[in-house]
């Protein structure tokens, strides 16, 4: 619906209205989303940016009308479209609220762009950068101010299987009743996948490991952590981290556990240590939980577990001119140095150095199951090997492999990403079809995952991966692990089609500027649909894949028709004509000329009012394609008679003498008896009057 000021955008069905701008558009300083809310894209606000996804002054049209502040996605982030309904039936003080959300036509861009707005002028975050953040709030201020609505917020999302993903210092907005500290606001969970915005300090060991887009899709345990991060950042008072680099973080991480690492030379005592030392446990399985800091606010001492040391190989292993003690960061740099891998695995080097002088019988075994896996040599060998090493060595850590670090869950998110940046998609695809992703979720023993779940969604993935069909293939494997993603077809590059609710109407608005593609329904529509609204297309998918020109066109229309009858509308004027012109080879169905014709004029009509339903009625009227085909059937036997007697005339006439000679025979012969018919008659009357 468009608003007063002709700017259009919606959500759900009317999302796509949004799309091709006016040409007034672009001197207005604003666009309007639902009619609810106008966005200020003159007007940016820095200080509320997630990361790549910027901020901008925001008017709420309804209610108090309050000023507010949108957040414009990025479109190869894939944001969280699913969690925002979770997220938006939580309300809590320390949440900030989300007031809208939706597409929009973005003129900056000068393409359509999801936005999130949220409520409020928050202020000023606890920091601006993640940079030697060391603030030395009082245990008191942090325990009894901004921890409780920190907790009680938490237990709400999780209670909902909502997991944040967001929670860092300059996206914790605190709250002022002058100069007095009243509590905070978390800021945006929602505009990029999980944790993709999060420094590497607040992320686990396995997630800081892995790139921004394939840390996983988060759980509880994950935001407990970046919690403990969060409080240590808030009390500390020095940064014993400062000037590190990403990887150095993680080693620290790794040989001194987390909460040496981040707190260094502070020393807390008492129950704050306690609290700081369970959050901040590496393992997934002994951190502690939100009800365990429940718990804990309630005065139940509890006793965190200390973070189980390293055991240390009393004989290092030599690689790349480095020596290893520990099997972790040992696999943290094994892709630096892939053909020394190989020749440490068959020597049978890190086997012995596992078994015999770290004496770990459970890496022994992982080691046996894993490398089992590998293969014969072939032209992948080495970074198979590679892979399957770094599961081996530290399981809970990224799969390795050609340079993606990526979690097994967010395979899907890494791989939509790659497909918006015109990325290889190739290292995906044989970490499906090799397997390395399965034998890391059969090597896992990280804590919470559905193991079983990502298993059949890989099993799966790779079963597509094999076939080249329309409606399989790559495209399928996509929308498949990653079922948010929207529509990535080439046709909808300026859109953002995340429900087919949506898909007429971009396609129709596409038209408007640009020619005609040769398919509408593409590999990806296709798969899209097929995850989507498998109803809507599958009955079409063996035609969508034939040879026959009629048979794709018909197909097309008739799935493009059910997405029009599914969702009611809306009326696609320039995709439905665009569909009649390309209807050539389907009136050939049709064998009487005169009647092509009339169907081909009633069909543009119809075209002209953009009805795609009647248009499948109108082509495939059962009744008339019978009646002419019984009139073709018929013409056809009074064809074939009428060249059976030209072919035997025509035999005749190949030989004019002898046709002729034959032709006085018979008519001789036909004389004789009528002459002798006749001398007999008369011999017969002269006997009987004599």
């Amino acid at each position: 619906m468009a608003d007063k000021d002709g700017l259009i955008s919606d959500d759900g069905d009317n999302a796509a209205k949004s799309g091709v701008a006016p040409s007034s558009r672009a001197a207005r300083d604003h666009v309007s989303l639902k009619d609810t809310v106008h966005i200020f894209f003159d007007q940016p606000l820095p200080e509320y940016n997630t990361g790549p996804v910027k901020a901008y002054y925001a008017k709420e049209l309804t209610g108090n009308q309050s000023n507010c502040y949108a957040l414009v996605c990025e479109k190869s982030l894939m944001p969280r479209l699913r969690q925002a309904d979770i997220y938006s039936r939580v309300a809590h003080m320390c949440l900030n609220n989300l007031v809208e959300r939706g597409v929009v036509y973005w003129p900056p861009h000068k393409k359509e762009r999801y936005v999130f707005v949220y409520e409020g002028e928050l202020g000023k975050a606890f920091c601006l950068r993640e940079e030697s953040v060391a603030l030395g709030f009082s245990p008191k201020q942090v325990t009894e101010i901004i921890l409780p609505p920190i907790v009680t917020a938490l237990t709400d999302l999780k209670n909902k299987n909502f997991h944040h993903g967001g929670l860092r210092l300059s996206n914790m907005y605190p709250r002022y009743n002058g100069q007095k500290l009243e509590g905070v606001v978390i800021g945006d969970a929602l505009t990029t996948p999980y944790a993709y915005c999060q420094p590497i300090l607040y992320n686990t060991i396995p997630m800081a490991m892995a790139d921004t887009s394939g840390r996983g899709q988060g759980s509880s345990a994950d935001d407990m952590y970046a919690l403990g991060v969060c409080l240590a950042l808030l009390l500390r008072t020095n940064d014993p981290l400062a000037g590190k680099t990403d990887n150095q973080v993680i080693k620290e991480k790794l040989l001194h556990g987390s909460y040496a690492a981040i707190t260094g030379r502070d020393r807390f005592t008492g129950a704050i240590l306690e609290l700081l030392r369970g959050l901040l446990h590496d393992d997934a399985t002994q951190r502690w939980t939100i009800e365990d800091v429940s718990n804990w606010m309630e005065g139940r001492r509890l006793s965190p577990k200390q973070n189980t040391k390293l055991k240390n190989a009393p004989r290092p292993l030599k690689f790349s001119g480095g020596r290893y003690s520990q099997l972790a960061p040992l696999a943290m740099d094994l892709p630096a140095s892939p053909v020394e891998v190989v020749q440490l695995y068959e020597n049978e080097d890190v086997f012995h150095w596992i078994e015999r002088s770290l004496e770990d019988r459970v890496a022994v075994e992982r080691y046996r199951t894993t490398m089992a896996g590998l293969g014969a040599k072939g032209p992948l060998y080495q970074e198979k090997l590679v892979a399957l090493m770094s599961v081996v060595l530290h399981p809970v850590a990224p799969i390795r492999y050609k340079g993606l670090r990526v979690m097994p869950d967010s395979l899907g998110i890494s791989m939509a990403e790659a497909v918006e940046k015109r990325q290889d998609l190739r290292p995906y695809i044989e970490i499906i079809t090799l397997d390395i992703a399965a034998a890391w979720l059969k090597a896992y023993d990280g804590g919470d995952m559905e193991i079983v779940a990502h298993a059949s969604m890989l099993d799966a993935a790779k079963q597509y991966l094999k076939k080249t069909k329309i409606g399989q293939g790559l495209e399928r494997c996509i929308y498949h692990l990653w079922s948010s993603a929207h529509c990535m077809s080439p046709n909808l590059d300026d859109f953002f089609v995340y429900d087919p609710r949506q898909l007429l109407s971009a396609l129709d608005r596409m038209l408007k500027d640009k020619p005609a593609p040769r398919h509408f329904i593409d590999r990806h529509v296709t798969a899209f649909l097929m995850e989507k609204e498998a109803r809507l297309i599958d009955p079409y998918i063996f035609d969508l894949d034939s040879t026959d020109d009629y048979r794709v066109i018909m197909a097309e229309l008739m799935c493009l028709a059910g997405v029009q009858a599914r969702f009611k509308g809306p009326f696609v004027p320039n995709l439905a004509q665009a569909m009649a012109e390309r209807l050539k080879p389907v009136y050939e169905r049709y064998h009487d000329n005169e009647k092509r014709e009339k169907i081909k004029d009633k069909v543009d009509k119809v075209a002209s009012r953009g009805d795609l339903g009647e248009m499948v009625k109108l082509i495939n009227d059962t009744q008339a394609l019978k009646l002419d085909q019984n009139g073709f059937f018929s013409a056809m036997s009074e064809y074939d008679a009428l060249q059976k007697e030209y072919d035997d005339n025509a035999r005749f006439l190949e030989d004019r003498k002898k046709f002729g000679e034959n032709f006085g025979r018979e008519v001789s012969a036909v004389i004789s008896s009528i002459v002798a018919g006749v001398i007999i008659m008369m011999v017969v009357m002269s006997y009987f009057s004599g």
